[in-house]
Order: C-alpha cells, then sequence, then structure tokens
C-alpha cells in the first residue's frame, strides 16, 4: 500500500492513501478529508507502508512505459516528476534553513467547524480551551501539550460529573504538581506578596470555572450569539478576560472555540515588531520549565505595546470609539474585569498586519484565525506543523457524549 502527500483541492496541505490511479486524476483515502479527487500535479511524494520508503517529488501517475521499474508498485506505476511548487498549506520555516512541512490547520479546522456548529456552546469545552490557552503562555508548546495531556483528562471528567476541582485538587494533580505552576513568591513584589502564586496558573484556571459560563451566555444572545467575527471576542475583551490570561490568549481561547480572532503572542509580535534574528532562534533546547529571558526580552517598541495592551480598565460608560463597534459599549456589571478600548484598539492594529501576509485570505470563515496560526507554525525554533493534538485528545470524549445527548 503506498500513500502520497497532496494538495487537497480547497488548498490545504495532507497525506492520504492512494485508492486509485486514472489516467489524469487520482483518487486519495484521506483518513482526515475521506475520498478525495486531485490532479497528479498536485500529489509530491509518495510513501511506501511495507518498507516505509519515502520517494520525494515522485508525483504518482499512469504511464505506458515505465522507465524506472523499482518505482512500480503494482498495478500502479509511477515515474519520477520534478518536485512541485510548494501550496500555500506546504509551509517553509522562515529566518532559518529547514524542511517544508504541512501545516495543522486543515485537522484543527475540520474539528472547529464541528464544535461551533454542532457542539457549542457548553461551557466546559469552553472551559478546557481556555485552560489549554492558559497553559501555553510562556512555555514550548511541546511542554504545554505534554503536560494538558497529563491534567487535562482529569478536570474533563470532573466536570463530566458536574464538579469543578477545587484549589487543593488541582495542586495534586500531574502536570501541575512539581511544575512552576505551584512556584510560590519568596518575598513581596510589585507583582502580589510573599506566599502568592509566582504565575497566574492556578488563580487562572479558578477564573475560567466561573468565566465560562458567561462566554455561553454571550453565544447564546440573540445579539451577538451568532457572530463569528472578531466583534464577539472584543466585546468579552472590553467585559471580562480572565487574569492571566490578556487579550492574546483569549483571542487563542476563541479560535479553539470557533470564533474569529488571531493570538499575537511573542512569536507574532516579534515577527511583526522586526525583531526576529537569525542568531537569536539558534538558542538551544531548553530544560523542561525553562524558557530563554534573552529570547523574549522585548525590544523599545513591543515593550510599549506589552505594557499597553494589557491595562484593565476602571468602570466607565464610555462608547467605542471604533466606527463600525459604535453601538458597542463598556463598562457596567463586568467592565472593570475586561481591558481598556485602547487596549484593545493597540491588539487589533497588530492584528491588522496578517492582512499583508501570504496566508491572509479574506473568503475564509476565519480570516485573522487562518493567517496567525498558519503564520505562527513557520516561526520560532520550533517551527513545525501544529495542530494542538493533546486538546481535541482531551476533548474528544466530551465532544462525543454532547453528540451524544449523553450530558
Amino acid at each position: 500500500m503506498y500513500a502520497t502527500p497532496y494538495i487537497h483541492p480547497e488548498g490545504f496541505g495532507s497525506v492520504g492513501f492512494l485508492s486509485h490511479i486514472g489516467e489524469d486524476s487520482i483518487t486519495v483515502a484521506d483518513p482526515i478529508f475521506g475520498t478525495v479527487l486531485v490532479h497528479p500535479d498536485d500529489c509530491f511524494g509518495v510513501i511506501s507502508s511495507e518498507t516505509g520508503s519515502v520517494l520525494p517529488g515522485v508525483s504518482p501517475i499512469l504511464i505506458a512505459s515505465p522507465t524506472s521499474t523499482h518505482l512500480m508498485p503494482t498495478p500502479e506505476r509511477m515515474v519520477a516528476n520534478k518536485m512541485l511548487r510548494m501550496k500555500k498549506t506546504m509551509l517553509q520555516p522562515k529566518f532559518y534553513e529547514g524542511p517544508a512541512f504541512p501545516s495543522g490547520y486543515p485537522h484543527a479546522w475540520d474539528i472547529i467547524k464541528h464544535w461551533r456548529g454542532g457542539v457549542a456552546p457548553d461551557w466546559r469545552t469552553v472551559t478546557l480551551a481556555a485552560i489549554f490557552a492558559r497553559f501555553s503562555i510562556q512555555r514550548p508548546i511541546e511542554e504545554a501539550e505534554k503536560f494538558y495531556r497529563q491534567f487535562g483528562p482529569i478536570i474533563r471528567d470532573a466536570l463530566l460529573r458536574g464538579q469543578r476541582p477545587t484549589e487543593a485538587e488541582l495542586l495534586k494533580m500531574p502536570g501541575i504538581v512539581g511544575t512552576r505552576a505551584v512556584a510560590l513568591r519568596e518575598e513581596t513584589t510589585q507583582f502580589g506578596p510573599a506566599g502568592s502564586y509566582s504565575w497566574d496558573d492556578i488563580p487562572a484556571v479558578l477564573e475560567i470555572f466561573d468565566w465560562a459560563p458567561y462566554v455561553v451566555e454571550q453565544m447564546r444572545s440573540p445579539d451577538i450569539g451568532k457572530d463569528f467575527t472578531r466583534r464577539f471576542r472584543n466585546k468579552l475583551a472590553l467585559e471580562w478576560v480572565p487574569g492571566g490570561l490578556g487579550v492574546a490568549k483569549l483571542s487563542f481561547t476563541m479560535m479553539l472555540v470557533g470564533r474569529d480572532a488571531s493570538c499575537m503572542d511573542t512569536r507574532m509580535q516579534r515577527l511583526f515588531f522586526g525583531e526576529y534574528e537569525k542568531e537569536q532562534l539558534a538558542f538551544p533546547p531548553l530544560e523542561e520549565g525553562e524558557y530563554d529571558e534573552e529570547a523574549i526580552k522585548p525590544g523599545k517598541e513591543r515593550a510599549y505595546f506589552v505594557k499597553e495592551s494589557v491595562r484593565r480598565q476602571r468602570e466607565t460608560k464610555k462608547l467605542m470609539r471604533w466606527t463600525k463597534d459604535r453601538d458597542l459599549a463598556y463598562g457596567g456589571k463586568l467592565g472593570e474585569r475586561g481591558v481598556r478600548p485602547h487596549a484593545l484598539e493597540l491588539y487589533i492594529a497588530l492584528e491588522e498586519k496578517l492582512k499583508d501576509t501570504e496566508y491572509w485570505d479574506p473568503e475564509w470563515p476565519m480570516p485573522y484565525a487562518k493567517a496567525q496560526w498558519m503564520m505562527w507554525e513557520t516561526l520560532g525554533r520550533t517551527a513545525t506543523t501544529a495542530d494542538h493534538g493533546a486538546l481535541w485528545e482531551v476533548l474528544g470524549p466530551l465532544i462525543s457524549n454532547i453528540d451524544e445527548g449523553r450530558v
């Protein structure tokens, strides 16, 4: 049996088994997209499932007289072909040399589409997505996913039983106990008193348990519930952002639950503030639980953005200054828990830079999310495919239970 990496008709890169080879088309059995009919030129390699051999730059096509007999699985024939051009879903790492790789966004989008259309709103799915977003802050994504696979199922099962884990229960969970999430301040600083948590992981999770039902209430609102654009994120940002998330990880949560937004985290900020240097990406892998201070230390412009884009607002009744959102007021019951309008405006201005990237597609249902996700994959020392599989593994049983009406 043979498999082939190929370009899906919708423009995504994927891999599937060769089901049938016709004279001018190939049928691919894709475990994600199902049966797909593609042109031979949209396949750019052949993989043998028996030997594990990979033949890059080989296109599976029928020919009258094969030129290379060792490329002849029966009954199909294959012939060496020039390496095909890489399309937008075959991503090339930026700022340093490395092999191209397929984007993980197509797989994630397939799940997100189902989630927002058939599962959401459900406060437990929002909770688990937001906790995943929180634990991705200033951690290598590999480490964040490793920890999430440990404690995520425990939190999910508790939510399925109708229970919210307490602080004491969280502190005993694998993936949390013994990590920086439980570190305490030895002395009082500007960020908190001695004995308080050095990181916001635990306080953030506890607030997320209260915040997620509020998000679902907005999802069910007749005014904005079916609005899948950034306007939904903007409303939440001005009304209630859990401590420890910020607009970036609020946006990441919205991306995961099917609302357009973009997580303009450290990688994205460094890109758009011109801080990426080739030598800066050469630092070695870090010890688990650590991160490189120098690698994320902001320059003057980014430092201003980081400081101002997280400022919380005081209670007020002013209106948004944006022309398109004049009806969106801030303040009131939850307003003091949101960020200031100027903070959100700074963040939105940075998001707009995504329109100048090769991944921007204004026709896509969530154009900001798609552009940021695929651009993010190409950045950093670990530039590679990212579908955030840990989240979907944890959410899978919950989504299945919701689909089947058992919860």
